[in-house]
């Protein structure tokens, strides 16, 4: 069996928010009456954190023409691709109103299929399509993102203040035309070989959501400038020391009003230090201590006066002596 796959970008050029199309035309030998099953992948840039792996599943469509969505995790696209089939041997892929994070190199993988006995299908052989690239060449803004406490020691019980700073080079932008998607995590280790823990999120309309937490302490997520996140620690206790660092996702509006999201950007960590407080952990046990002294102390005393006073009293009878003068005796 022989397979393949040529992938073909039906628009040469185009910018972000623009629809991309591409299709996939295949070609076989030595297979009777075969179909086809086509996924599409995308392989994104090694900067992409959402994308550690570096290959994506996107969409497929089996041979029985079933279209299904497989790693696309964009909600608010969540009917932004779609693959279908133009002709007995090409598939059109489509997504609509791309976005900046789209960048990277797509392909087609397809599997051919033939029937086998009982109506059943069998793989007979698969493909992979040459690459085709999504690069938006653009000069617009480019964000930074930085943490700052200003005590990054405090005490148990004491309040942690952590700023999480967004700034932008190159294009000077409207706060108007810009939003954040912020999250905050902590490693709850010396180093970063753990897996992070995420305590709140605030998305660019605003919603703070919190994780369930399983220690007395408590968090809080602001926005108290256009590009300053604070985040609250109320209470700190042991589990809160560590790495925290802050994750920005931004939203740029273009100018037909679109709004096009830049790549995530993270923050380096900063170590949060919680102590203990000598003094005051030993205040109220040394109160409670002489308090509860004094208290026995005084219980004593009075089970001791009563038990004197009223339980081993005995009455003692006394002689009375009479008081004689001694005679004085002589010795003959």
């Amino acid at each position: 069996y022989t397979l393949t796959v040529e992938a073909v970008k039906l628009k040469p050029f185009f910018v972000a928010g623009h629809t991309f199309e591409m299709t996939c035309k295949v070609s076989s030998q030595n297979i009777k009456t075969p179909r086809y099953s086509v996924l599409i992948t995308a392989e994104k840039p090694l900067t992409d954190q959402s994308n550690p792996n570096g290959t994506t599943r996107i969409i497929s469509l089996n041979q029985d023409s079933v279209v299904r969505l497989e790693d696309w995790t964009d909600q608010a696209r969540v009917d932004g691709v779609v693959l279908e089939k133009v002709q007995e041997n090409e598939f059109r892929y489509r997504m609509y109103q791309t976005q900046m994070s789209d960048a990277g190199l797509y392909r087609c993988v397809v599997t051919a299929w033939s029937p086998g006995g009982g109506g059943m299908w069998r793989e007979a052989v698969n493909g992979l399509s040459n690459p085709i690239q999504i690069d938006f060449q653009t000069s617009g803004p480019v964000f930074n993102v930085s943490v700052h406490s200003d005590n990054p020691t405090v005490y148990q019980g004491e309040l942690a203040d952590l700023l999480c700073i967004v700034t932008i080079d190159r294009v000077a932008l409207e706060p108007d035309d810009m939003s954040f998607d912020v999250s905050w995590f902590a490693v709850h280790s010396f180093a970063l070989d753990r897996a992070p823990v995420l305590l709140a999120s605030l998305d660019r309309k605003g919603i703070v959501t919190q994780v369930r937490r399983n220690w007395s302490s408590d968090v809080s997520l602001e926005r108290i400038s256009p590009m300053e996140f604070r985040l609250r620690v109320h209470g700190c206790e042991d589990q809160d020391f560590g790495n925290h660092y802050c994750s920005v996702t931004p939203w740029v509006r273009s100018a037909t009003g679109v709004w096009q999201r830049e790549p995530e950007i993270k923050s380096k960590p900063i170590f949060i230090s919680v102590k203990m407080d000598v003094l005051n952990a030993l205040k109220y046990p040394v109160l409670i201590g002489i308090g509860l002294a004094t208290i026995i102390g005084l219980l004593s005393c009075l089970i001791g006066y009563c038990s004197s006073r009223w339980c081993c009293k005995k009455e003692v009878q006394e002689t009375r002596r009479e008081r004689r003068r001694l005679m004085s005796m002589e010795m003959d």
